[in-house]
């Protein structure tokens, strides 16, 4: 009897979800949330490290710039890793190595130092998550991958949210540097979890061949495999993955996706730093900003379930295209709610609604935009130009504040880039109708 040959993604497609499936979606939802709770830590303990070393205002600008440098230069260098040599090793890798930096921050006896480990932290940062999507894609069947992919996505503001809690708990107990050691330990213990139990992705197996028995094992654990079969993908691994993102079909989403993501993250970071300062200069008490700081960020949590159930059911462009014009509506609200406290409120949430959760459903567009042998690679650097407009929004916010500008003033202008996210998609969707 002739051995049966089945394609990967449709045997995914097929079965029903397995045990397999939830824990290695839950092994990149930890993934996530350890990411954001180590990106975000630092921020709740800026300080408490100020005031040890005697910083003026501008003193851990430096530290911050070197972080984000890291997360771009993370996404830009270990995406191709990944597409090259696999999701698990590169998952492996990043994790081990901003758990041990992170770690090593904790001993840091200067300004210096510390700023030197936090970019090598920021370099393990900025590889991992995009792997963790791109081994999610893979293990997701297509019906529901954008939905799977957005909600373990939410693990990066949840890790955000614990960060400000565990700093609150252990900075009067041990200081900053017990809060970086918990930061540093937590994925050293999940890169020896991902050692022991992660497996490498079937599709990726598939397309680099040569892998039959060690796929059909994985396989079995999903749904019932008989011996004889055989596994295959739709795809051919062609040129360099980084090549790849500018090959005959792909070069031009590349380009749009890479602008809707410095935009996004250019509005997101903006918020995210400056945002309490700014309505505290606007009457707001500390209490109340950072009411509305949480809030930002729950409503892009909250969101991104939305986005992704959609996303599933509809046009990935329009669903996407929808939210930021509804981002863009929130900030003028927000913007132009003048002295009115819940008008304020409600486009700050709304904005969280939207944008945030836009953002976080770029990653299921990028996702279905790029095959396997360079899904990593295009999620990554998407990830990494992306970052660029991180640092941008940081430095423009911080620009303007100096120049005197003020919460409504500033917040409105956040509308364009809103505006050309929103444009971006709509190209995007044009030139790719069914996606």
């Amino acid at each position: 009897m002739m051995s049966q040959t089945i394609d990967v993604q449709q045997f995914i497609d097929q079965a029903p979800p397995s045990r397999l499936q939830r824990k290695v979606l839950w092994f990149c939802f930890a993934t996530v949330l350890i990411d954001g709770f180590d990106v975000g830590v630092v921020g709740f303990l800026a300080p408490a490290i100020a005031k040890q070393w005697q910083l003026g205002p501008g003193g851990l600008t430096p530290l911050l710039i070197a972080g984000l440098i890291g997360l771009i230069a993370g996404a830009l260098v270990f995406g191709p890793v990944s597409d090259r040599y696999g999701r698990r090793p590169a998952l492996l890798i990043t994790t081990t190595l901003f758990g041990a930096m992170c770690l090593a921050s904790s001993f840091a006896t200067s300004i210096e130092q510390l700023t030197l480990l936090r970019f090598a932290t920021g370099i393990g940062l900025g590889a991992a998550m995009p792997n963790a999507a791109a081994l999610s894609s893979e293990f997701a069947p297509s019906a529901r991958r954008s939905s799977l992919i957005t909600a373990m996505f939410c693990g990066f503001a949840l890790g955000m949210a614990v960060a400000g809690l565990v700093a609150a708990a252990i900075l009067p107990i041990w200081g900053w540097q017990g809060v970086l050691a918990i930061g540093g330990i937590l994925p050293l213990l999940l890169a020896i979890a991902i050692w022991r139990y992660l497996p490498e992705s079937p599709r990726l197996m598939a397309l680099q061949g040569g892998q039959d028995d060690a796929l059909r094992t994985i396989l079995a654990q999903i749904a019932p495999v008989d011996p004889d079969t055989r596994f295959t993908i739709t795809e051919s691994k062609t040129a360099a993955p980084v090549r790849q993102l500018f090959s005959t079909g792909l070069g031009s989403g590349t380009l749009l996706i890479w602008l809707i993501s410095f935009m996004g993250l250019l509005i997101v970071y903006l918020i995210g730093n400056w945002l309490p300062t700014l309505l505290s200069r606007s009457g707001f008490t500390h209490s109340q900003s950072a009411l509305l700081t949480t809030a930002f960020h729950i409503g892009g949590a909250s969101g991104a379930f939305a986005v992704g159930r959609f996303m599933d059911r509809y046009r990935h462009s329009r669903v996407l295209a929808i939210a930021y014009a509804g981002g863009m509506i929130s900030i003028l609200i927000a913007g132009m709610g003048g002295g009115s406290g819940t008008v304020v409120a409600l486009g700050i949430l709304g904005t969280g609604v939207f944008v945030s959760a836009a953002q976080v459903g770029l990653n299921a567009l990028a996702a279905h935009h790029y095959p396997t042998s360079a899904r990593a690679t295009g999620i990554s650097w998407m990830h990494g130009i992306g970052r660029v407009g991180s640092v941008l929004g940081i430095a423009v916010g911080g620009a303007l504040m100096t120049l005197g500008w003020q919460f409504g003033e500033l917040f409105s202008l956040l509308a364009i880039p809103t505006v050309f996210a929103a444009t971006a998609v709509l190209v995007y969707g044009m030139v790719y109708l069914r996606r």
